[in-house]
């Protein structure tokens, strides 16, 4: 029976399937077994390549399309291992996280989860260390990603991932809620170990345009705990106002912003006398200059600089 079942949920992500189960693979504990779900992907290069996919301790389960939650229920209800290693079919790990994560279970009975910090790619490289702890370090978002380390037994006694949760996002942090109000404790390895494929069809960048429905969803799912704690929220909330308006002051009492600003004074009494004298937003030429304006704002100094050199010359 292997230690750890990895489970890697497929959604039209075939392309990236080979990266994601090699960096199981090539994890340091070996004691491992890995299962696919191909949740009704309808690509026809995904579906070639799990028709008849072929690697080391892999096998592929084939479902219809029910979202992420669902195959994942799937996927660890085939699951022999103890512990269980959710991962996504666009991300991957480093070869040391299992054996770190594993040793953390081993020492700490009370943990439930351990995850590590988020090393980020493709549209964006920065790193993010997630909190971790008890149910009120999950009382708004962690940072915490879907990908970790759990114990089969907490997916158990919960239950499994919400599947009425069908808005992409925040199922995760759904997840992590229901686990640690039941005791459970969330470890974050002090590390960079997991590589999480920021690009344009990702959950996360769906998740921004429909985050006041997950949010909501969350809340009612878990309005137990929320009443419990609600000044824990208030006074993260509050703080986080304040750390918004620390950075804010640091930057219009920067030299570049007030550079900005200066340079852009004219562009803006220009725009506000147009509005003025020019009643007619019909006009195609009021609206060329306003796009004009709109562009001349979007870009950096030097890029309306070198804009200006290269239209001198060209009337020269």
């Amino acid at each position: 029976m292997p230690i750890v079942s990895a489970v890697i949920p497929c959604y039209n992500h075939g392309e990236y399937i080979d990266r994601a189960v090699d960096s199981v693979l090539n994890q340091t504990i070996k004691d491992i077994e890995i299962i696919i779900v191909n949740d009704g992907s309808t690509d026809d290069y995904s579906k070639e390549k799990l028709k008849n996919y072929n690697k080391p301790k892999t096998k592929v389960l084939h479902t219809d399309n029910n979202g992420p939650s669902a195959a994942r229920n799937i996927g660890i209800s085939h699951a022999n291992g103890m512990y269980v290693l959710a991962l996504d079919a666009d991300d991957y790990f480093l070869p040391t996280f299992l054996e770190k994560a594993v040793v953390v279970f081993e020492q700490q009975a009370n943990v439930g989860v351990v995850a590590c910090g988020i090393q980020q790619f493709g549209l964006d490289s920065s790193r993010k260390m997630p909190r971790g702890g008890d149910v009120r370090s999950f009382l708004t978002p962690s940072g915490l990603a879907g990908s970790a380390l759990l114990r089969k037994i907490c997916w158990e006694q919960i239950g499994g991932y919400n599947e009425s949760m069908k808005t992409a996002g925040y199922e995760d942090w759904n997840f992590w809620l229901d686990i640690t109000k039941r005791g459970w404790i969330v470890h974050v390895i002090d590390e960079y170990l997991f590589c999480y494929n920021w690009q344009n069809g990702s959950r996360r960048t769906k998740l921004n345009k429909q985050r006041e429905e997950s949010l909501a969803h969350v809340i009612r799912n878990h309005i137990d705990v929320f009443g419990k704690y609600v000044d824990l929220v208030i006074l993260h909330k509050d703080a986080e106002v304040v750390a918004m308006r620390k950075q804010r002051d640091i930057l219009a009492s920067s030299l570049e912003y007030r550079t900005g600003k200066k340079i852009l004074r004219p562009i803006r009494f220009l725009q506000q006398q147009i509005t003025k004298e020019y009643k007619y937003q019909n006009n195609s030429f009021i609206k060329l200059i306003f796009r004009i304006i709109a562009c001349i704002k979007n870009k950096s100094i030097y890029t309306v600089y070198i804009f200006i050199c290269d239209h001198i010359r060209d009337k020269i």
